[in-house]
């Protein structure tokens, strides 16, 4: 990575047009045969756990919480909130506080069981994409990308808990996405069109920024997810490109490792094709393997491939295949690992899948109370 200013300014060009990314970004890609959601279906694009691991909760249509060890929706988030929210995160100190970023731009912070927001927060103009809390809970990220904008920009905004002051904030000519702390708080990486940025969280510096290398494709990459690993000395980012296709664009998931002593260098893993961006990586409390999932059909019928690896040695452990559910969107989202370690717990379509860290093998299915 070379050290660069704190604007992140990106080149025009991009192969993946603005009318295509902000469907993209919608969870319904043009290239994935994915059909928007029916009226009257659930819609979920996120999922968080309690930093006890007591609770899930998901984003989407509605805001919806389970109790994780006997799979029951309960009835502790009945306020509706006006729109739609695309992202969600339970502080990791805090087992009743989350945060939850909508359509409009706004942040709500809520607590479990309390109807009105404890504070509400301004500073997007657009869709908040992704939300990520400190380490300690006192600080809180969060991220979007103005599609109506030509060309399209993103935003950054660092808050302070307590008060709900935002503390900084970065304008990126690009899209901005997922966002990830460092496992100490002190760096803060985030994707920004086809870069991954790194800051210094204490001096609002930029640590360095990287390229993400496409390999042997033709389109343009970006990322859409980040996270750290192996005690802070790993990057992983997900996402992919849109290729050329005849008059339209196909897509392919693509995985990225960034090495923190070596950050001049990004590698792309290498893996099986995936037809579908990579939305979704996980990292295991200790930092030491982390999951990642694409969809893939075969023969009529969409896959979802879960795998995990080991960090150390890039090598995997164990795959889960599972067909997607019907009527919804056939991506894996929202992939996280809950603060125990025990499971790994992502959106189907209109559920939610929770599976062992260890075997992969299923624990059980979080069904909807009102589909």
């Amino acid at each position: 990575m070379q050290r660069r200013a704190i604007e992140f300014w990106k080149e025009a060009g991009r192969l993946v047009s603005v009318g295509l990314m902000s469907v993209i970004l919608l969870g319904v890609a043009l290239t994935s045969g994915a059909k928007v959601q029916p009226a009257g279906r659930p819609l979920l694009f996120g999922l968080s756990f309690s930093c006890d691991s007591r609770w899930v909760v998901t984003c989407g249509d509605k805001l919806r919480l389970f109790d994780v060890r006997s799979g029951e929706q309960l009835k502790r988030l009945e306020a509706k909130p006006d729109q739609r929210s695309r992202s969600v995160a339970f502080s990791p100190t805090d087992a009743e506080l989350l945060a939850v970023g909508f359509e409009s731009g706004v942040i709500q912070l809520r607590r479990i069981g309390v109807d009105r927001p404890v504070r509400q927060l301004q500073g997007h103009n657009s869709t908040v994409q992704h939300l990520t809390f400190s380490p300690d809970g006192l600080s809180l990220v969060s991220v979007s990308t103005d599609y109506m904008a030509v060309p399209a920009h993103g935003r950054l905004n660092y808050w302070n808990v307590a008060d709900g002051a935002m503390l900084h904030g970065l304008h990126c000519k690009g899209e901005t996405l997922g966002a990830s702390f460092s496992g100490d708080g002190k760096r803060l990486a985030f994707c920004s069109g086809n870069r991954i940025e790194v800051m210094d969280v204490e001096s609002w510096d930029s640590f360095g920024s990287a390229e993400l290398p496409h390999g042997r494709q033709t389109g343009d990459p970006f990322g859409i997810v980040v996270r750290f690993a192996s005690n802070d000395e790993r990057i992983y980012v997900a996402g992919g490109t849109s290729e050329p296709a005849g008059e339209g664009f196909r897509a392919m998931g693509l995985l990225w490792k960034v090495t923190l002593d070596d950050p001049s260098s990004v590698d792309l893993i290498s893996g099986p094709f995936a037809e579908q961006f990579r939305r979704s990586i996980a990292v295991t409390p200790d930092g030491t393997r982390v999951v990642t999932g694409y969809c893939q059909r075969s023969d009529g019928h969409a896959i979802q491939h879960i795998t995990m690896f080991e960090v150390a040695e890039d090598k995997s452990l164990w795959t889960t295949l599972l067909e997607a559910a019907p009527g919804g969107i056939i991506e894996p989202f929202g992939m996280q690992i809950s603060p125990d370690g025990k499971l790994i717990g992502w959106c189907n379509a209109g559920q939610i899948e929770l599976n062992d860290v260890q075997t992969g093998r299923p624990v059980r299915t979080l069904k909807l109370l009102d589909p």
